[in-house]
């Protein structure tokens, strides 16, 4: 009992830190198999991966801003002339 108390504080604390569980898959029996094959990713490179996530979505956001301002200065000087 006191082994799976253990194990299962460590999965809650992977979860808290990172937001994701540490395996994952589309059944149950993936999921069992993770945990008894699986390697845990490290943290570190849980927060890299989420930091190079992050900036891939900023620059997104930017250049769809961008993209969308030069539509609507197209869309004027079409409109206009």
């Amino acid at each position: 009992m006191r082994r799976i108390d253990i194990y299962s504080f460590g999965i809650t604390i992977f979860q808290m830190l990172t937001g994701n569980v540490p395996f994952d898959g589309e059944t149950m029996v993936d999921i069992a198999i993770g945990h008894i094959c699986g390697a845990i990713m490290a943290l570190n490179m849980v927060q890299a991966k989420r930091t190079a996530d992050r900036w891939k979505q900023n620059v997104f956001q930017k250049y769809k801003k961008v993209l969308f301002m030069k539509m609507v200065t197209i869309s004027r000087e079409f409109g206009s002339g």
